[in-house]
């Protein structure tokens, strides 16, 4: 007869070997989940340009003359980090990119998208000034120039 003891060791090295298939099977699926991202992301990059504080305020001029309202306010300047302006006037599909792999994109009033579901991106459409993804900041070096770019 098994003493307890040789039980529990038996117990805890199916459930080591169990956890270890899993814990492979996660790493594998993550590795996948990033190279998606990277592909669609590359596809995403390859037509489009980094923003410069001119695009992004111009848009958000647009949107709070008409009623919108800003979601947070920086502290600090606006340095383009993760915000993009799409090229090209053809339609652009917007990739479900999340976490570190999430962009701001601003598509000029020319530029049609397409999206299933945007992930963690936010989208800023300078044709009407609407934006989908729900976060609309505030960079300190915008604070009185709201108002005057482009004769918004």
């Amino acid at each position: 007869m098994r003493s307890a003891s040789e039980i529990l060791n038996d117990f805890a090295r199916f459930q080591l070997e169990k956890d270890a298939i899993a814990r492979k099977r996660l790493e594998a699926e993550c590795a996948e989940r990033e190279k998606d991202a990277e592909e669609k992301k590359y596809i995403l990059m390859a037509r489009s340009r980094p923003a410069t504080v001119s695009d992004y305020k111009e848009w958000l001029d647009g949107f709070v003359l008409r009623g919108g309202r800003p979601t947070h306010y920086y502290d600090y300047c606006f340095n383009g980090w993760n915000f993009i302006v799409v090229l090209g006037k053809e339609k652009i599909w917007i990739p479900d990119l999340c976490g570190s792999n999430s962009r701001n994109i601003i598509l000029q009033a020319h530029t049609k998208c397409r999206h299933e579901n945007i992930g963690h991106n936010n989208v800023y459409f300078m044709a009407d000034f609407s934006q989908i993804g729900g976060w609309v900041p505030v960079y300190k070096d915008m604070i009185g120039f709201l108002g005057e770019s482009n004769g918004v």
